[in-house]
């Protein structure tokens, strides 16, 4: 009898440890997997405002971006109403592919977005998962705004004036319990980051939200001179 009290002591002893630790453990990879996720989005922001520089006063004969005027990122509205509104093949597109590039090998890979186990949240993407991270998600959930220092959104800039481009990526979290207690639904994300996503359209907002998934909107800021004349 004396045995089978001590065995169950070991048992009740095995499961006071094992949660907390195993709930250590899973917050410490979606830790490590969002700290990677926000370097990349930092570089990505380095990336885009150096894009964004020779871009915005790019005026080459064979440069179109749409229309859209010297220095300027859309052809009509203010604020973010420019971002939504720009054309397709503009200067602002022209800057968003290169912080979409950069993101693309911090993508959700297929392998995270099927499965909900620890293996599938780390498996890395490869030369499929880039493509899929350029073409598919980044799409939707890479954002490139510019701001000035009082933080209000800039469309138009000086020809030798200072461009500050910041990058808000949506990044997945996908490691099990880890991710209710770090992240939230897209709804729930801040609202300034959210609505900067919301210029790119609503698509991944909206299976977001159908999927259950938990989110965070990582954000970088850099700034560059502008290399007009």
């Amino acid at each position: 009898m004396r045995d089978r009290w001590n065995t169950g002591a070991v048992y009740v002893e095995f499961l006071v440890v094992i949660i907390p630790f195993l709930t250590l453990f899973l917050g410490l990879t979606q830790l490590a997997l969002v700290y990677s996720a926000q370097l990349m989005v930092e570089h990505a922001a380095a990336r885009a405002v150096r894009a964004a520089v020779v871009i915005l006063p790019d005026d080459h004969e064979e440069a179109d971006y749409g229309g859209v005027p010297l220095n300027q990122v859309g052809t009509g509205g203010d604020g973010l109403e420019a971002y939504a509104t720009a054309p397709s093949g503009g200067r602002l597109a022209a800057i968003g592919d290169a912080a979409r590039l950069t993101l693309s090998p911090v993508a959700p890979s297929m392998d995270s977005i099927a499965s909900s186990s620890v293996a599938g949240a780390l498996t890395g993407n490869g030369a499929l998962g880039l493509a899929l991270g350029v073409l598919g998600w980044n799409e939707w959930a890479v954002a490139v705004t510019f701001v000035d220092s009082q933080g209000g959104y800039v469309t138009t800039f000086d020809p030798r004036g200072p461009v500050t481009v910041r990058v808000t990526f949506l990044f997945r979290c996908a490691v099990p319990l880890a991710r209710s207690l770090m992240c939230s639904s897209f709804d729930n994300l801040d609202s300034q980051r959210r609505e900067a996503l919301m210029t790119n359209g609503g698509l991944l907002a909206g299976i977001a939200d159908v999927a259950g998934w938990q989110l965070l909107a990582l954000e970088a800021e850099r700034t560059f001179p502008n290399q007009g004349i």
